[in-house]
């Protein structure tokens, strides 16, 4: 089963962006399909759910990683009025990747040692 990162970035309208407020956010998913049908599908599907919702919360520091433990105070809400457009890249993950249980402990299926950085 092929692991994915797929980073779905908005570029924001220079004239609705506020004083200090990023050009461009990015969404960052670590996903999971069988098939490359799957795929076509999440980011179809999610393209969609940006337009049903008028928006996309995103982080607003990049490099941070999310604990889903706490709250998360960095997230925002930028409504579709502010976004001129949107792109998705796709980049295949090499190797395993970790998955964050119901308790959010992560874990590698494997049951190896997860190495935090």
């Amino acid at each position: 089963m092929p692991d994915y990162i797929v980073t779905f970035t908005a570029y924001i309208d220079e004239n609705k962006r506020p004083e200090n407020f990023p050009k461009v956010i990015k969404d960052v998913l670590a996903v999971s399909f069988d098939t490359g049908l799957q795929l076509v599908d999440f980011v179809n599907k999610r393209n969609e759910m940006y337009n049903r919702n008028q928006g996309m919360g995103v982080n607003l520091d990049p490099g941070s990683l999310e604990d889903l433990s706490i709250i998360d105070t960095k997230r925002v809400w930028v409504p579709m009025h502010m976004i001129t457009y949107l792109t998705a890249a796709i980049k295949p993950v090499t190797g395993e990747m970790p998955q964050i249980t119901d308790a959010g402990i992560t874990e590698m299926p494997s049951g190896k040692e997860v190495v935090k950085h």
